[in-house]
């Protein structure tokens, strides 16, 4: 749980945490998520607040069978990872594994340099992000305390039993989805540490009736904006973006006969912040640094980072756009509400000029330039706005995304648009059905 540091020195939570890993009198394990026999669960006692906004937590896999380290004769069946979560950037980053068999601690490694990586929006890295971040009571607090207590009396878990050797070959990363290596040559796809997110049943069945050899083939393509990997297929290539085919509240849509009435104002407060940017395959993406925010409809959503698509996502009464800026913000239980600014041919954009000075060389280059932004500058003059409820607009296009659409775009200019038109000629999700939805407009 969100252990207060006041509580508790935050050295003591933290060895308490790295140590308490084989002490099963400790854990509360509590289910995530499952798929085809294989569970992933969080510890809810073994959960602290380290201070600025991060958390660490035990999770853990069971895979329901048992598998080889390579050039080992051990085997193990259950992984444990202690996670350090950063609550307000939606990241994490794994500081340790521990490899087990029957409850026995077979093998460890602690992770020098962790790589931080953001929780994919619906992964199950996001569910137990949530889960690791979110408020606890005092019993669940007074529970950690104990553990701690008993540990600092003398207990001495099974983990520490063993040297800290690392085996040779182990889950190269433990990262997302599409980037896992498994240990095995059996093909293996797992956010983080974990193998699959909990796939609806109806696409599990959809999934059973297809022959073995599709579905490989399936796994092996990448989602994209053309071809096999294209949005006609999203819903078919992993069973966590089903939702991409079933959904009823799927964005963009074309914004029309909306409700003309008195929206609120969007509170805007963003601060100027340094930024990192990187070109990931699909767009190019401006992270951004904490503190910024806004206030709409009674909640506080912080800015993650903005995006770009080419030609707009988002039609009005018909009508496309050059381009369009999506930012993304997402409040403390996880719900996402995405600020779309359209993007006509015009005059230069200045902001959006300094992102394609910076812009890096390679794709997946993550660059940090010494520059300051005023993400304010991203927005039109007009602060009018269309607002529906919709989805994230690529996979796995979870649902129960608030929208706000300005109704007056920015400008852009025509050598500006062309530069990112030699990244992306099309990287626009097609238009969606509305499906009776209620949209708002500013009068």
């Amino acid at each position: 749980m969100c252990l207060n540091l006041r509580l508790l020195d935050a050295m003591v939570v933290l060895s308490a945490l790295t140590a308490l890993c084989g002490e099963a009198a400790a854990a509360n394990w509590q289910p995530v998520a499952t798929y085809q026999g294989e569970r992933v669960e969080i510890d809810k006692t073994r959960i602290a607040r380290i201070g600025d906004g991060k958390t660490m937590a035990w999770n853990r896999l069971m895979l329901g069978r048992e598998e080889s380290i390579p050039n080992s004769k051990d085997k193990y069946s259950t992984v444990q990872a202690l996670n350090r979560y950063d609550c307000e950037k939606g990241s994490f980053a794994t500081t340790k594994r521990v490899f087990m068999r029957d409850d026995k601690v077979v093998s460890q490694e602690t992770i020098d340099s962790p790589k931080e990586m953001t929780a994919a929006p619906g992964s199950v890295d996001e569910k137990l992000l949530l889960e690791a971040c979110k408020k606890r009571t005092v019993g669940e607090m007074q529970k950690v305390a104990d553990a701690v207590g008993k540990l600092a009396g003398g207990a001495k878990p099974e983990a520490e039993k063993i040297a800290e050797a690392p085996p040779k070959a182990m889950y190269a990363d433990m990262r997302s989805a599409t980037e896992t290596k498994a240990p095995t040559t059996r093909k293996v796809q797992s956010p983080s540490y974990i193998k699959h997110a909990e796939a609806p049943v109806s696409s599990r069945k959809a999934r059973r009736n297809q022959p073995a050899a599709a579905l490989a083939e399936l796994e092996r393509i990448h989602w994209g904006y053309e071809g096999e990997g294209g949005p006609a297929n999203w819903g078919k290539l992993r069973p966590e973006f089903a939702t991409c085919a079933s959904g009823k509240r799927q964005s963009p849509i074309n914004i029309n006969e909306g409700i003309r009435v008195d929206l609120e104002a969007i509170k805007f407060d963003y601060k100027p912040t340094m930024f990192r940017i990187v070109n990931n395959g699909h767009t190019v993406q401006v992270s951004v640094g904490n503190g910024s925010s806004i206030n709409v409809m009674g909640k506080r959503y912080d800015l993650l980072q903005i995006h770009f698509h080419r030609p707009s996502e988002e039609r009005v009464n018909g009508r496309g756009f050059d381009m369009v800026a999506h930012l993304v913000h997402k409040d403390y239980e996880g719900q996402y509400a995405v600020v779309a600014v359209l993007l006509e041919t015009g005059g230069e954009h200045p902001l959006i000029q300094t992102f394609w000075n910076n812009l890096p060389l390679e794709v997946d280059q993550d660059l940090a330039p010494n520059v300051a932004i005023d993400v304010t500058r991203m927005l039109p003059e007009s602060r009018q706005y269309y607002s529906y409820m919709g989805s994230l607009t690529t996979p796995p296009c979870t649902e129960g995304v608030l929208w706000l659409v300005f109704k007056q775009p920015a400008q852009v200019s025509p050598e500006q648009v062309d530069i990112f038109s030699r990244l992306y000629r099309n990287n626009a999700r097609p238009i969606q059905s509305a499906n009776s939805r209620l949209i708002k407009e500013s009068r």
